[in-house]
């Protein structure tokens, strides 16, 4: 009698901003470095709430949130300073959710593929990554870069299952956000998020396959939706 064939791997992808690492004491500050030289200043929690989209989406609607009128070259210009200062101090405040990167650390010592998927430029999450010495639990890194989608696009996110050396038909998305779940959704695979993320929506609002609040109902999710 034939054996069946073997299953591929897992594989895991984890967003990183408000999933797998509190990256926003350095976005704030990044922020607040560029708006500053322009009069205006944003919260901690008021960033949070904008975060999503990507750096260039965060600038936009804080000028908007700040009633700053610009054109789009002073806009550009403004992205460019957001750019640097991030660049300069990406992760000098940022600390990983431990239960999700404890997870993800024990997955991959299981066998399992993991990634990161961000909507974040992808110099800086490899900058991140590394600061926070996780980049060698890491199979794939995709972060945007200029002609790439940006989730809620599938494309980044099948990029990275792809070059963690992993198939569709096993893989499951770790987010915190609506573009977690529209890019899950575009590339069919089951999304689950994490209730500590940012953005302005109620999760449960969202339409994810699962909600978790700790390692083991991170760990039961996953071990549902890939079979």
């Amino acid at each position: 009698m034939a054996q069946p064939a073997p299953k591929p791997p897992l594989t895991v992808v984890f967003d990183l901003d408000g999933t797998l690492a509190h990256t926003s004491p350095d976005i704030a500050a990044a922020l607040n470095a560029t708006l500053d030289d322009l009069g205006r200043h944003v919260g901690l929690a008021e960033t949070e709430r904008m975060v999503g989209g990507g750096l260039d989406a965060l600038l936009r609607k804080a000028l908007l949130a700040t009633g700053l009128e610009l054109d789009e070259a002073e806009t550009e210009a403004a992205f460019a300073r957001l750019m640097a200062h991030y660049r300069a101090a990406p992760a000098p405040r940022t600390v990983l959710h431990n239960w999700v990167a404890e997870t993800m650390i024990g997955l991959h010592g299981e066998g399992a593929r993991i990634a990161v998927c961000s909507n974040k430029a992808e110099d800086l999450v490899l900058q991140i990554l590394d600061a926070l010495d996780v980049a060698r639990w890491m199979h794939a890194v995709v972060g945007h870069v200029p002609g790439r989608g940006i989730k809620p696009d599938a494309e980044p996110l099948l990029l990275a299952i792809r070059d963690a050396g992993g198939e569709v038909s096993r893989a499951v998305l770790v987010g915190d956000s609506g573009a977690d779940v529209g890019s899950a959704r575009a590339a069919g695979i089951p999304v689950i998020l994490v209730p500590h993320g940012y953005g302005s929506r109620d999760i449960r609002t969202l339409g994810a396959d699962r909600i978790v609040t700790n390692a083991a109902e991170l760990r039961a999710a996953i071990a549902e939706l890939t079979g």
